[in-house]
């Protein structure tokens, strides 16, 4: 059985979401994602990522 993990998450564009599934649209930019876990016994976790979003190309 996996473990219940509460994920929360903090974007450089200052948006912050906590819950087991987070969604976040990012406008054309580079951006910092940090993200932290906890599961039912309090271990937790983070990790960090650095994304880069590009404007469409229309393909």
């Amino acid at each position: 059985m996996l473990p219940t993990l509460l994920n929360s998450r903090q974007s450089a564009d200052g948006e912050s979401a906590e819950g087991k599934e987070i969604q976040h649209t990012f406008t054309q930019g580079v951006y910092i994602v940090v993200v932290r876990v906890e599961d039912e016994n309090g271990q937790k976790a983070t990790a960090q990522i650095s994304i880069s979003v590009e404007e469409a190309c229309g393909c």
